[in-house]
């Protein structure tokens, strides 16, 4: 009897073990949440606008996001009583620029980080950025039941939590093994139609250093995208040859 009573308590645990998807399964699934592979290739452009909040250093803003095939992406923010602040990528070079810092070229793990996320279609390349993805556990964070994947690269730990119910991406943390101030965590929400995929148009960040609320206003698909955006500042350019 007693044995019989322990086979009918480890049924739950076989049970759940038994269901756990596997990655591919939890990856397809959230491809899925985003419209389709087929749609989602489709996307060669993205213009986005909204709003963003620094709220430990009480500022406000705007943010412009500009994505383009190539890994091209820009980042434009305009912070009241403060300035600009670019974030670009041209597809094979990176760089920050500030009013306090001014142009600084991005290199090295960062560089290898931003070069995947600028990339269009990182959501349907996890697979293939980071080799060694795995399921990590399975876990509940605000208020919902999510499957974790971890994977590692270039020193850095990544870990996505997809919504176990509807398969989306809810939060995407990255642990900085050398410099624990880099490590980061983005909560992401409000998913909605953006042509003919699904778009997060709110997104919160975290850190040691620098926390920021953004919310999109708009979310355009497909739409031109001025290759400008992505050139050089004139201080990052190699000085002319004499």
């Amino acid at each position: 009897m007693r044995l019989v009573c322990i086979l009918i308590s480890l049924g739950p645990v076989l049970s759940a073990q038994q269901a756990a998807p596997s990655v591919d399964e939890i990856l397809d699934k959230y491809v899925q949440a985003l419209g389709g592979r087929t749609e989602f290739e489709k996307v060669t452009s993205l213009a986005m606008k909204g709003a963003i909040e620094f709220p430990d250093l009480n500022l406000l803003g705007t943010t412009a996001e500009y994505f383009k095939s190539l890994k091209r992406m820009a980042v434009i923010v305009e912070i009241r009583g403060y300035g600009t602040v670019r974030t670009v990528c041209d597809g094979t070079e990176a760089w920050t620029e500030n009013p306090q810092t001014g142009v600084q070229k991005m290199e090295g793990a960062e560089l290898s980080d931003l070069l995947r996320r600028a990339d269009l279609q990182w959501h349907l390349k996890l697979k293939e950025y980071y080799p060694g993805l795995k399921i990590k556990d399975r876990e509940t964070i605000i208020g919902q039941d999510v499957w974790v994947l971890e994977a590692a690269a270039d020193g850095l730990r990544h870990r996505w939590y997809f919504n176990v119910g509807n398969g989306q991406l809810i939060r995407f943390d990255t642990d900085n093994a050398e410099d624990a101030g880099k490590s980061s965590s983005i909560l992401i929400s409000d998913y909605r139609p953006a042509g003919n995929v699904q778009f997060a148009y709110a997104a919160s960040f975290t850190s040691p250093k620098l926390k920021w609320i953004r919310k999109l206003s708009e979310v355009r698909v497909n739409v031109p995208v001025d290759d400008e955006l992505f050139a050089k500042r004139e201080a990052m350019k190699a000085p002319a040859a004499h």
